[in-house]
């Protein structure tokens, strides 16, 4: 059965395009539905272990109702989804649910009994559709994710030329689908990575091997805005004094030649040499990132992370972090922070409202905690841990 070339290569483009960015998940379905004749379209997600259905990206080509705005019916569906569940434990019992497969509405029941499901009462048809098509472009113990197309509601049932284009257009589905899924999969690292430097008390720095400036961390910004020393200028890093700032330069470029080469390089700290006037000290350091592998031809290609420090600046360890890497109660947690900041036992239990007896008990159960027995030994090491961690909260 012939299905036309040049609207098979559109709707493929559209498939491939909503793959690139969830943006364009609306415009695929549109443009599938109003190309290929159906009434309406959406994306259908089952969550298969809590028996929970939701439905994304719905479109529907009759204009009264588009009037009502498919995000209404969208909103709807999601609240009411029972009525679905029917038709997807029919679908599972047939062995419909198969990635890449593809079904209609009549290969679950008689088009008549499917008329006189809660489904098709109360959500399908008021979308103007009567018979569907589903393609699964996802199916394991977790998720099941179709796209669905229904067919106008004129008693006639789905055409052979559409379901001939759904079975064409199903590998692309799953293939595009799968790209989406990995493309969320490393946009996730990249945060969970972004969020991880933002984290340290410490600036980062990540440049290109033409030395521009691809990302800094909070610290790094920080440290841009109150240090009168360095700046980005034309995307470069720069410091104001000339003799650091050809030390630094020399640092950086010999850290991006150490990347390209894939060698290992010393660790230089070079300390800024501001006027005696100035209470500025900054130490940067300067190390090659090992490349990925496989042939990066890309000028953004991370060659070289600058690591900065503020040596006038005490970091501050967070309540909140400190609690969770020993497992302490906010009160111990209070305590330990009191000790590091040099306070007295009397002076912890007088901002605390305990007495000092109650505020030794707490301590003895810190010292437990974090492997420590003194005092000082409690304060060097939330110090210590103050100088990787940093209050980004």
């Amino acid at each position: 059965m012939h299905v036309d070339d040049a609207l098979f290569s559109r709707l493929v483009g559209q498939i491939y395009q909503a793959a690139s960015s969830h943006e364009h998940g609306d415009e695929m379905v549109r443009a599938i539905t109003l190309e290929a004749g159906f009434a309406c379209g959406a994306v259908h997600t089952e969550d298969r272990k809590n028996k929970v259905n939701s439905v994304h990206n719905l479109f529907t080509a009759d204009g009264d109702l588009a009037k009502a705005t498919p995000g209404d019916w969208q909103t709807t569906f999601n609240r009411q989804t029972h009525g679905l569940q029917e038709l997807c434990d029919i679908s599972e019992h047939k062995r419909l649910i198969e990635a890449g497969h593809t079904f209609c509405a009549t290969d679950l029941a008689p088009l008549p009994a499917l008329r006189r499901t809660q489904f098709h009462r109360e959500y399908f048809q008021q979308l103007g559709a009567d018979d569907f098509i589903c393609t699964i472009v996802r199916s394991d113990d977790d998720y099941t994710i179709a796209v669905c197309f229904g067919a106008p509601a004129n008693g006639r049932p789905l055409s052979n030329e559409q379901q001939h284009l759904m079975k064409m257009l199903a590998p692309h589905f799953q293939r595009a689908y799968e790209m989406r899924r990995r493309l969320d999969e490393q946009e996730m690292e990249r945060n969970s990575a972004w969020q991880s430097l933002d984290s340290l008390a410490t600036g980062i720095f990540i440049l290109a091997e033409n030395a521009q400036v691809l990302f800094q961390n909070v610290m790094g910004e920080e440290i841009l805005e109150s240090s009168t020393a360095l700046s980005i200028h034309q995307g470069t890093l720069h410091c104001r004094y000339a003799r650091s700032n050809r030390r630094i330069q020399t640092q950086i470029q010999a850290a991006i030649d150490a990347s390209r080469q894939g060698a290992d390089m010393c660790w230089a700290p070079t300390e800024l040499e501001p006027p005696e006037a100035e209470g500025t000290r900054l130490i940067l350091c300067a190390y090659p990132l090992r490349r990925a592998s496989g042939r990066s031809h890309s000028r953004a290609t991370p060659a070289c992370m600058l690591f900065a420090h503020d040596l006038t600046q005490q970091p501050q360890l967070p309540r909140s972090h400190l609690a969770a890497l020993f497992q302490l109660t906010p009160s111990e947690a209070a305590v330990a922070l009191g000790v590091a900041h040099g306070l007295s036992i009397e002076d912890i239990a007088a901002l605390q409202g305990h007495s000092v007896a109650t505020c030794r008990t707490v301590l003895k159960r810190v010292f437990a905690k974090t492997d420590t027995g003194r005092q000082n030994e409690l304060a060097n090491l939330i110090l210590s841990l103050g100088s990787h961690i940093g209050d980004r909260q």
